[in-house]
């Protein structure tokens, strides 16, 4: 069986309730397993059902991994001492990239490069023809090989290596399979959608005898493609097992019909899906809601937007816990946090968040500024000693003296080498001395003198840096840049640099403390991918912009732009009131679509006076007058005429149909 659900159309109490119904048909309860993709999700469904039906009911609630090793377990093969923990591989990815030169987001990557290992694995990927997304291939085939090395070393097995094993032992041991075929004769899988190639492999092997398997998931909320799911596994279904039946959940219990509407059509865009009627139980008894898309120059403007909405939005009587501000990755959290701390509105991260004072760029600014004043370490030096990239080796330098003179002492040994090596080491020193010399910055000095010697005509070429970086690990430059633009539009408010570096102290304090106090009447701050299965009244979705989602590393296939747009379709749908949808600069190739076809529908319609409207430049206005191929538009400030539907077709002016669905 094949149910094919939709956000919000109560899938989980549907299972609960099947289970419930073959247990009074006279089916076994210790024969039922209810298959779920998180251990928070197998409790949750445990804890309902047996609210709902009593605790001794004997079905048993599991994740496949679970499964596979209690299965591994009874089977005398292994026991939990045989296994390497999460935290422990994470713990070792780390260090061997901090051992890496080059890596400065060491404990980001090491989570970038756990997860990718993970989709490798569960998709029987050929590391000879991968394509990494976490970084550059070299880098990662290091790390890998590193890894599987030490495993061998200790003898563990990790959780992807004990699917793996647990799927080789029931297709080569016939006794162990048959056991375990006799003992689940019923399998529901919940989230089928996030299965990947081997999970499926299992169930179908331990369904094979009976074919008692029901799967239920939403195709268009299948949004783990990076971790090895793939929605194809659910739209295969029917092929797999043909004559299954296929049951249908297309009404939406939780959103307003504004945000179904807005939802709907982005996700219509997608090819590879089941067809769906989406219908809104609250819009059919006239809840409308709103949907509102509010384009920004600038991050900047885009912060000052979202909090002026999420005041607004409170001064309506809305409770602050009750809003959620979600974003494509975690990197995106520290503008946010820190604009909510700036304007005192309480907020929850739902993980660590850093300020922008805690990343590595502002770390790489503060050491260059402590060398120059002469309040510097060795550790500041060597951190700097390669950010730039300057292909220097740390063990001819622990030593060297901190000026032109010294530097270029050390660097003698490149002039046994090539020579052109020796020469554009020379002139990278000279650009270093130049900018971040001895006593060539101050405590004293206006922080722009910092920014000049960054990225100036005459500067370390910083901004060159960045790029080269956003290239190594994959990641749209635009994420570098937006963060030192940040800093260095917040240094312009104080007179000094060291004015300004104790500001960054308070603030990296204030921004941990938040992130671990966790206000629990504050606004929820999380990204996409952790606000799937979860509600609020009110969500607002920033930097929905260009390269960011869809996320350029997703460009280079169908499947990985379908993959994004799942992603901001899951973001639209967890609102249940009102949607904001934030771009800054360029925006997301999303919103542009959905753009034209607005454009087309609009062009297609008179604009009668009183129709309200929305021009790129003047805002929002009313239409006075159309006739003759031009139209008449009263704004704030005077009353404009434009061609029409030239405007339209040409992008600089929207119908606005009505005030609940602006998008």
């Amino acid at each position: 069986m094949l149910i094919i659900s939709c956000p919000g159309s109560g899938k989980t109490t549907t299972l609960l309730r099947r289970i419930r119904n073959m247990i009074r048909r006279g089916v076994r309860p210790s024969e039922i397993l209810m298959v779920t993709f998180t251990n928070a999700a197998a409790a949750e469904m445990r804890e309902r059902y047996a609210a709902l039906y009593g605790r001794e009911s004997g079905v048993v609630f599991l994740t496949l991994h679970s499964l596979c090793f209690n299965i591994l377990r009874m089977e005398g093969l292994y026991t939990t001492a045989d296994l390497l923990s999460e935290h422990d591989k994470r713990d070792f990815l780390f260090r061997t990239l901090k051992g890496l030169p080059g890596v400065n987001d060491a404990w980001e990557l090491s989570l970038s490069i756990a997860t990718e290992i993970t989709s490798i694995k569960n998709n029987y990927t050929d590391l000879q023809t991968l394509k990494p997304e976490s970084c550059e291939k070299k880098t990662f085939l290091t790390v890998y090989k590193a890894y599987e090395k030490r495993k061998q070393v200790l003898r563990k097995l990790d959780f992807d290596d004990m699917l793996l094993v647990c799927l080789r032992l029931l297709k080569e041991n016939t006794e162990v399979l048959a056991r375990w075929q006799s003992r689940f004769r019923y399998i529901q899988c919940d989230e089928y959608q996030d299965t990947n190639s081997i999970q499926r492999d299992i169930l179908y092997l331990l369904t094979e005898k009976t074919g008692n398997l029901c799967v239920v998931g939403d195709d268009d909320q299948s949004v783990y493609r990076f971790r090895g799911a793939h929605p194809e596994i659910m739209l295969h279904f029917p092929e797999d097992f043909p004559g299954c039946t296929v049951i249908r959940m297309d009404t939406n219990y939780r959103s307003c019909q504004a945000v179904v509407n807005v939802a709907s059509r982005l996700i219509a865009f997608n090819r590879t899906r089941f067809e769906k009627n989406f219908i809104s139980a609250r819009g059919k008894c006239g809840e409308t809601g709103r949907a509102l898309y509010t384009p920004t120059a600038d991050r900047q403007q885009e912060m000052e937007a979202l909090a002026r909405a999420i005041r607004a939005r409170h001064a309506e009587g809305i409770a602050y816990r009750d809003m959620a501000v979600l974003f494509r990755t975690n990197r995106q959290a520290a503008l946010p946090v820190d604009m909510l701390l700036k304007a005192k509105i309480p907020c929850c991260p739902a993980e660590r968040v850093t300020s922008i004072y805690d990343g590595w760029i502002f770390a790489g600014i503060r050491s260059y500024i402590a060398m120059s004043a002469g309040t510097g370490t060795q550790a500041d030096f060597l951190y700097i000693l390669n950010r730039p990239q300057r292909f220097l080796s740390e063990e001819h330098f622990r030593s060297a003296e901190y000026s032109l003179g010294g530097l270029l002492l050390s660097a003698r040994y490149l002039k046994y080498g090539d020579s052109w090596k020796y020469e554009a080491c020379e002139k990278s020193i000279r650009e270093w001395m130049n900018a971040f010399g001895p006593g060539k910055i101050s405590l004293s000095d206006a922080p722009r003198k910092v920014f000049s010697a960054l990225t100036g005509a005459h500067g370390i070429h910083y901004d060159e840096y960045l790029r080269s970086y956003a290239e190594f690990r994959n990641i749209e430059l635009s994420e570098l840049t937006a963060e030192f633009e940040e800093l260095e539009r917040d240094a312009s408010r104080f007179p000094t640099v060291g004015d300004w570096l104790s500001y960054a102290r308070e603030s990296s304090r204030a921004v941990r403390e938040q992130s671990r106090i966790k206000d629990k009447d504050g606004i929820v701050l999380t990204t996409m991918h952790r606000a799937k299965g979860l509600e609020w009244d009110t969500v607002f979705i920033i930097d929905v912009n260009f390269n960011i989602i869809p996320h350029r590393n997703s460009k280079n296939s169908l499947a990985g732009v379908e993959e994004e747009r799942r992603l901001l379709y899951v973001a639209m749908t967890r609102a249940k009131n009102e949607l904001h949808i934030y771009s800054c600069g360029r925006e997301s190739e999303f919103m542009e679509q959905l753009a034209a076809q607005d454009r087309k529908e609009d062009a297609a319609k008179p604009a009668d006076p009183g129709q309200a409207v929305m021009h790129r430049s003047f805002g929002r206005g009313i239409v006075t007058d159309c006739g003759d191929g031009k139209i008449t538009v009263r704004f704030e400030d005077k009353e404009r005429t434009f061609l029409f539907p030239g405007a339209i077709e040409a992008g600089y002016m929207r119908l606005i149909r009505e005030d609940t669905d602006t998008i």
